[in-house]
């Protein structure tokens, strides 16, 4: 029983310095190319920046919605911020 739990161990221990290795070489492999971003994280990224276009669209729809409420009911009133934009400087 000893003798394979030694032999796991050193399994494991082979193991982990493979992967060590490997990533030592990754490492220097990104030193010499210059770091590129890897396709996972351009992809990820990219559906990020998908997601936060989804919410703002979602977010603009509302607003526009929770305005023409208001205003069906009477209590619209436009925001300073608004009123700012639309006037010069």
């Amino acid at each position: 029983m000893l003798s394979f739990i030694r032999r796991l161990k050193d399994a494991r221990a082979r193991k982990r310095a493979e992967m060590e290795a490997s990533e030592d070489e990754a490492a220097a492999m990104i030193h010499r190319l210059g770091n590129p971003a890897p396709a996972w994280e351009e992809a990820r990224l990219r559906q990020r920046a998908h997601r936060d276009q989804g919410q703002k669209a979602q977010a603009d729809h509302w607003h526009r919605v929770r305005m023409a409420i208001e205003k069906r009911n009477g209590s619209y009133e436009r925001p300073d911020y608004a009123t700012r934009m639309l006037e010069p400087d």
